[in-house]
């Protein structure tokens, strides 16, 4: 009898061993793991808690100066240049130069209205005084606005013959062109001349307006002279916008263009005795780099 409760002992015995070896170990470590984890996830408070870390995704990088090339409307190929602004949807500020340069004559300008911390691709040594940005009125840190300037066709610096039809035409299709840049707002642009395209802001923001109504806020013309085949003053009375005239009194075909215009939406300032970019000058007062954001401020509002 003890001998047969001895045998079935025996037997039990046997049966377990078997199963515990039949464990692989990997297994059996996994369980233990998973168990430890189990305890240690019920002691673990809320606080003791890691959140994952997420990352934002980089912005694209975006360029101090973009080339641009773009046609007139008579196929003629003309070259541009695009300072974008720090944030999208800035306003657009659109530059056109006069009969003794091309578009690099508002390098200085153009970057300084841009205000991204860049530096102007100037001669160190040139003496113009629109190139030395180091008199230029301070704007607010976080203020940028996209910048578009472009050359007249036949102008390098300076023009060779005089095209005035065609000049229009250059500056119609520049404007239309620049609205569609990116990371601008296109209903909030101001155009800025000297001379030949000082006619060439009345124009062009005339012409935006007729094409997409409302999308030219201003024009600032430094001594027109109604070069681009149309009436500097007739154009500012369609404009309906403001309309700024800066010239000296010594400047016959500007006294001509600005001095007896009447239109609500016009100022003119006689400052200085020089002619175009020349008036760009910290001497001439009022200024008009300091009259140009005044206009801005005010159109923009």
């Amino acid at each position: 009898m003890w001998k047969k409760y001895w045998l079935i002992a025996l037997l039990i015995l046997a049966l377990t061993a078997c199963s515990s070896a039949g464990i692989p170990p990997a297994e059996n470590a996994a369980t233990q793991s998973e168990t430890q984890a189990q305890v240690e996830s019920r002691d673990e408070t809320p606080g003791d808690r890691q959140e994952p870390i997420v990352t934002a995704p980089a912005e694209p990088y975006r360029p101090l100066t973009l080339s641009e090339l773009f046609s007139a409307s008579d196929g003629t190929e003309l070259q541009g240049t695009f300072y974008p602004p720090e944030n999208d949807g800035a306003p657009l500020i659109i530059l056109t130069h006069w009969a003794r340069g091309d578009q690099s004559d508002y390098a200085a300008i153009a970057d300084w209205l841009q205000n991204r911390g860049g530096e102007p691709e100037v001669d160190k040594n040139a003496q113009e005084t629109w190139l030395d940005a180091s008199w230029f009125p301070v704007i607010d840190q976080d203020t940028s606005y996209g910048v578009f300037t472009f050359s007249f066709r036949d102008c390098e610096k300076g023009c060779a013959a005089f095209h005035s039809a065609e000049w229009l035409d250059d500056a119609q299709s520049a404007v239309t062109f620049a609205r569609d840049l990116p990371y601008i707002d296109p209903d909030r642009i101001i155009v800025i001349g000297a001379s030949i395209g000082a006619d060439g802001a009345a124009d062009g923001c005339l012409y935006l307006n007729q094409t997409a109504p409302g999308s030219c806020k201003g024009a600032f013309s430094i001594s027109p002279g109604s070069y681009l085949t149309e009436v500097y003053a007739d154009v500012v009375k369609q404009l309906a916008v403001p309309a700024v005239c800066v010239y000296a009194p010594s400047d016959a075909s500007a006294v001509a263009a600005c001095a007896d215009v009447q239109a609500d939406n016009y100022t003119a300032y006689k400052i200085g005795s020089a002619h175009g970019m020349d008036l760009i000058d910290p001497q001439v007062q009022p200024n008009p780099l300091d009259l140009i954001l005044e206009l801005i401020r005010d159109s923009l509002k």
